[in-house]
């Protein structure tokens, strides 16, 4: 009796020994399970960041759908990557103070083309209205001369030279699609009733196509009047005789085609007249279809700016509400776009491009955190725009509105971007 009840102690407290190692293993089991659940179910802000650092520096170059949804400090702008990936190219030209420089994109060469020598006092460019040449004059201490080059085939032309103390002030303007060159010269005088004043004493029209020089008496060059040529019935560019003893005005017209003729007839039909050359009151498109111009409505106090096109007998109003002066006036290759000076809408002046068609407002220099603008180019494309801020050029996206290159220590005087 006592071996049996003996036994049957064992058997008992054997079955009571595993039946408690069975329940604390299954306690066990359940709390590492439902740790994991846990953990994959919120994950940690340290691994989120963790991993959205490795794939971000992984993805510069991935398709879109990998890069990671980087915030963005300015509102409406792409990821980084995107900025890298932004596709531009070209030749910027860039007329500095210190002579001109190309800028090739988008491996980012700069290669200086001019620079003034020793012997330079003074000099001065433009490039012409299609960007394909630029004029440039040079103050020598014996001569100053004018040179003409294309600008895909860098290679200077000289024009016409003088005798360097005769003139200390010069203005360059092209006319007629690049076909002349208007050099108009002469000197600083004391003026008694507003001190020293510029005196324009001579102007040369120069025929680019036979380098003949011409200088009709007592011509002034002042060609400020964009009016309707009675011979071609189209858009041409109107200069004023100086007044010397006359009882009437003479006119000298140079029409778009080539041809240079003189008139005593006033323009019948005039689309804008400006105080003087040079102020970009008027733009021709690079095709030379259209034509955008102000208009000052001295009744509203207002200032409007038009287009046209070049056949048609009619403007077209783009802005009909503004008090601001709008100059700069520059066509995108594609005749969608203009941009001009006018007010952003804290009230600032800033650089605004309008939409042709719709005349929405699609970028201001606001929008990419760019004061002080001093001129701009656009891009062949018409995609993006080359802006000149003080020291710095930038090349702005105006669909993102991002700036996709920055390139310091420039102070560009004038820009023009051409493919290459």
């Amino acid at each position: 009796m006592r071996k049996r009840c003996v036994k049957r102690s064992d058997l008992l407290i054997s079955i009571i020994v595993l039946t408690i190692i069975t329940l604390f293993n299954g306690c066990a089991l359940a709390e590492t399970t439902t740790e994991q659940q846990n953990k994959s179910e919120t994950p940690s802000v340290l691994e989120e960041n963790d991993s959205s650092d490795q794939t971000e520096t992984a993805t510069v170059g991935a398709p879109a759908s990998t890069r990671p949804n980087v915030p963005t400090i300015i509102p409406n702008q792409q990821p980084e990557s995107e900025i890298i990936q932004d596709s531009i190219n070209g030749n910027l030209f860039i007329a500095d103070p210190t002579g001109v420089i190309r800028l090739s994109l988008p491996d980012e060469t700069q290669e200086r083309l001019l620079e003034p020598y020793n012997n330079w006092i003074d000099w001065k460019s433009r490039f012409s209205e299609s960007g394909q040449f630029l004029a440039y004059w040079i103050r020598k201490e014996t001569t100053s001369e004018l040179w003409i080059t294309p600008l895909n085939n860098w290679s200077p032309d000289l024009i016409i030279s003088f005798d360097t103390g005769k003139y200390d002030v010069v203005r360059l303007e092209w006319l007629a699609n690049d076909k002349y060159i208007l050099l108009r010269l002469g000197n600083v005088v004391e003026d008694s009733m507003i001190g020293q004043r510029e005196d324009i004493t001579d102007a040369y029209l120069i025929n680019l196509e036979n380098k003949r020089v011409d200088s009709p008496s007592n011509w002034s060059g002042d060609c400020t009047i964009l009016a309707i040529s009675p011979k071609s019935k189209q858009i041409a560019t109107w200069c004023f005789e100086k007044q010397s003893n006359r009882k009437t005005n003479r006119y000298v017209v140079v029409e778009d085609r080539g041809e240079v003729w003189f008139t005593e007839n006033p323009p019948t039909e005039v689309l804008k007249e400006i105080a003087f050359a040079g102020d970009n009151r008027w733009a021709w498109s690079l095709d030379r279809q259209f034509v955008a111009f102000t208009i000052f409505d001295e009744d509203e106090g207002v200032e409007h700016l038009f287009y046209r096109h070049s056949n048609d007998d009619f403007s077209t109003t783009l802005t009909d509400n503004s008090s601001e002066l709008f100059s700069f006036l520059v066509w995108s290759p594609d005749n969608q776009f203009i941009t001009y000076s006018g007010d952003c809408p804290d009230g600032y002046f800033c650089q605004v491009i309008m939409k042709i068609d719709n005349q929405n407002v699609v970028w201001n220099s606001q929008m990419s955190g760019l004061d002080n603008v001093r001129n701009l180019s656009w891009s062949p494309d018409s995609q993006h725009v080359a802006v000149s801020i003080p020291n710095e050029v930038v090349i702005v996206n105006i669909m993102t509105n991002e700036p996709v290159f920055r390139f310091q220590d420039l102070s560009a005087i004038q820009m023009v971007w051409i493919e290459g």
